[in-house]
C-alpha cells in the first residue's frame, strides 16, 4: 500500500512538473560550445576530431589574394543534454548561419538540409530526442554548387558554421519560429510621419492543442519602457495579423535620431502567457527623388558610405560580436551614414547595431557575377536557391528600420556584344525577383549594382547603381564620360545622380556603396566623407550612380 501511494505521488509530482513546463513561455539559448569538427574525409572512426567554438569557419587562416583556398566538407558534433525541464516541450535548432550547404542530422538520423550560407534556418527536433544526452551533427560543405548561390564573386565562401547555433523551447502552442528562419513577427510600416504611425504586426503560429480560447496579445513600448499602442486578439489559424497606430511618435531619424520601439507579442491562455517574441523596431519613412536625392522623413538624408564584408583577420566570416562593434567603430568614426552589406546577408548583430547607431542599410541576396572575370553569375539551376534566399532576407530582416533597400544581384553579366557574354539569360530571373521583392515587402526599393550597360536592365527594379572602376587619375574624366552616355540612353525612364566619392574604403570592402535618385531628372553633386578617416580604412576606387526607374 505504501510503495502504491509513493508510485502514485511520484506519477502526479511528474505530471505536474511536465504541466508546469509546458506552461513556461519559451526559452533561447546559445549551444555555441562543447562542439568538434574534422574533415568528412577521416572516416576512421577514432580519427582525430579537432574541439571548436562557434563560430567557427576552417578558412580563417586564408592567404590573401590567393583564388583557391580549401572548400570542401566538414563534419561538427556535440552532444545535446535533454533535462527533465524540457520535457513536454517543443525544441527547435536554430542555425543563423552554415556555409553553404548544411545536413542536420540528430541521433544519425536526417533532420533538415538547407542550401545557402548566408540566411538562418531552424528546424524542430522534438520527436527526434531522448532525455540525457543526444547526438547533434551537422555536415557543412563550402564546395562550389551551380544550384547554391553564390557561385561566382571576389570573396571567400567561408565554410562552416559561420554564425551562432541557439536551442529553442517552447509549449505545445507557440510563435513559430519556423516560417524561413524568421523571428515568427512579421512588422510592417504602412505609414509614418511626425503626427501618427500606423504598422501591421503579422505572428505566425503553431498550435498543436486546438485550443480555441488562445489569445495574441500585442504591446508596442517606447525607449522609457511606457506602452503607446495595444491590441488583443483570437489566436486562430497559423497567422493572425493586428493593425497598430502609434501617435505622435519618436522617428527614426538615422544617425541623429535611431530612436527604437518595442513591439512585443504574447501568446495568452486567459492571463497566462504561453509564449513571447520581442523584437525592437524603428518608425520612419523614406523615398528617393532623383532630384532632391534620399529621403528620411520628408527630408533630405544624403547617403555615402561604404561596402562591408564578412571579413576579419583570423575570423574570416565567423565574426563574434566584438569584431562586429569594432567595424561599427569604424563606419561611425568615418561620418558614414550608408552601409551596403556586400554581397549576401549578413550577421543579425551588424543590423541590430545599424538600428541603433542610425545606419541606412543596402541588404542584398548572393547573386553575384563575375564583374571583369570568366563564368558566371547566375545558371538556371540556382533560381530556386535564389528565390528561397530571397524569400528567407526579407522575412528575417524586415523589421530592421535601418535597411531601406533590397538588393537584387552584384554584377551578373549579361551579352553586350563586346567583351561580356552571359551563359544562361538572366533577366527573366532578375525581374522574377524584383517583382518578388515587392510583393513580400511593398515598403521598400530594390536596387541592383552592375558594370555593364545600364540599357540591359532599364525596367528590372526601382534603382540601379553601376560600380565603375575608374582609377584616381581619368576619375573625373571617365565619370563624366559615362554619366553624359546614361543619360542619352536612359529611355526616357526618370534619371538623377547622387554620387559618392570614397577617398577611404572599409578595410574589407571592395568598393564604395552608391545609389541613385527616382522619378525626377536631377542632379546632386558629389560628397566627400567627411570626417578624420580612422585607421584600418584602406583607399578604395570612386564611384557614383545615375538613376533609372
Amino acid at each position: 500500500m505504501k510503495r502504491n501511494i509513493i508510485t502514485a505521488a511520484m506519477l502526479l509530482l511528474a505530471a505536474m512538473a511536465a504541466a508546469t513546463a509546458q506552461a513556461q513561455p519559451r526559452t533561447d539559448t546559445e549551444i555555441n560550445e562543447g562542439w568538434t569538427v574534422a574533415p568528412i574525409a577521416e572516416t576512421n572512426m577514432k580519427a582525430k576530431r579537432t574541439p571548436v567554438t562557434l563560430p567557427h569557419t576552417w578558412n580563417a587562416a586564408y592567404d590573401d589574394g590567393k583564388r583557391h583556398y580549401n572548400r570542401e566538407t566538414m563534419v561538427y558534433r556535440r552532444k545535446l543534454d535533454v533535462t527533465p525541464q524540457m520535457q513536454g516541450r517543443r525544441l527547435f535548432l536554430y542555425f543563423e548561419g552554415v556555409n553553404s550547404v548544411a545536413d542536420v542530422y540528430v541521433n544519425r538520423r536526417s533532420a533538415c538540409t538547407h542550401k545557402g550560407g548566408y540566411t538562418a534556418f531552424c528546424v524542430e527536433i522534438t520527436g527526434m530526442v531522448g532525455p540525457g544526452d543526444n547526438e547533434l551533427e551537422v555536415w557543412a560543405g563550402n564546395a562550389l554548387r551551380s544550384d547554391v548561390l553564390p557561385i561566382s564573386g571576389d570573396f571567400n565562401v567561408y565554410g562552416g558554421i559561420h554564425r551562432p547555433v541557439r536551442l529553442i523551447t517552447t509549449g505545445p502552442d507557440c510563435i513559430s519560429p519556423l516560417f524561413y528562419g524568421s523571428p515568427g513577427v512579421l512588422i510592417r510600416q504602412d505609414k509614418a510621419d511626425a503626427g501618427r504611425a500606423e504598422l501591421t504586426v503579422t505572428t505566425m503560429l503553431s498550435i498543436t492543442t486546438g485550443d480555441a480560447s488562445l489569445r495574441l496579445r500585442t504591446t508596442i513600448t517606447d525607449a522609457a519602457g511606457r506602452t503607446v499602442a495595444r491590441d488583443e486578439t483570437a489566436a486562430t489559424g497559423s497567422s493572425v495579423s493586428q493593425r497598430l497606430a502609434v501617435d505622435r511618435p519618436n522617428l527614426w531619424q538615422g544617425r541623429e535620431n535611431p530612436y527604437l520601439y518595442d513591439v512585443r507579442v504574447e501568446l495568452m491562455r486567459g492571463q497566462q502567457v504561453v509564449d513571447c517574441v520581442t523584437q525592437h523596431t524603428g518608425l520612419r519613412s523614406f523615398s528617393v527623388d532623383a532630384e532632391r536625392g534620399f529621403m528620411l522623413n520628408g527630408r533630405p538624408y544624403p547617403l555615402y558610405g561604404f561596402n562591408r564584408h564578412e571579413d576579419f583577420k583570423g575570423y574570416g566570416s565567423a565574426m563574434g560580436r566584438s569584431q562586429h562593434e569594432t567595424d561599427m567603430q569604424l563606419i561611425m568614426e568615418s561620418g558614414a551614414t550608408m552601409v551596403r552589406l556586400s554581397h549576401y546577408p549578413q550577421d543579425e548583430t551588424i543590423y541590430n547595431l545599424s538600428d541603433e547607431r542610425g545606419i541606412v542599410l543596402w541588404s542584398e541576396i548572393a547573386l553575384c557575377g563575375p564583374g571583369g572575370y570568366d563564368y558566371t553569375g547566375y545558371v538556371n539551376n540556382v533560381a530556386d536557391n535564389a528565390r528561397q534566399t530571397l524569400h528567407e532576407m526579407v522575412y528575417q530582416k524586415m523589421n530592421h528600420p535601418s535597411v531601406c533597400f533590397w538588393g537584387i544581384f552584384n554584377e551578373v553579366l549579361v551579352s553586350d556584344g563586346k567583351r561580356f557574354r552571359e551563359y544562361d539569360d538572366p533577366l527573366p530571373m532578375i525581374r522574377e525577383l524584383n517583382d518578388l521583392y515587392h510583393r513580400l515587402d511593398p515598403t521598400r526599393l530594390t536596387t541592383f549594382a552592375t558594370c555593364v550597360d545600364q540599357t540591359r536592365y532599364l525596367g528590372c527594379s526601382d534603382l540601379i547603381a553601376w560600380n565603375k572602376y575608374t582609377g584616381w587619375k581619368n576619375a573625373e574624366t571617365d565619370a563624366a564620360k559615362f554619366f553624359d552616355n546614361a543619360r542619352r540612353n536612359s529611355g526616357g525612364h526618370a534619371r538623377g545622380c547622387v554620387g559618392i566619392r570614397a577617398r577611404r574604403q572599409h578595410r574589407a570592402a571592395r568598393r564604395p556603396a552608391v545609389l541613385q535618385g527616382r522619378r525626377r531628372s536631377g542632379h546632386l553633386p558629389p560628397r566627400r566623407i567627411p570626417g578624420r578617416v580612422p585607421r584600418g580604412l584602406l583607399a578604395g576606387h570612386q564611384g557614383a550612380a545615375v538613376a533609372v526607374d
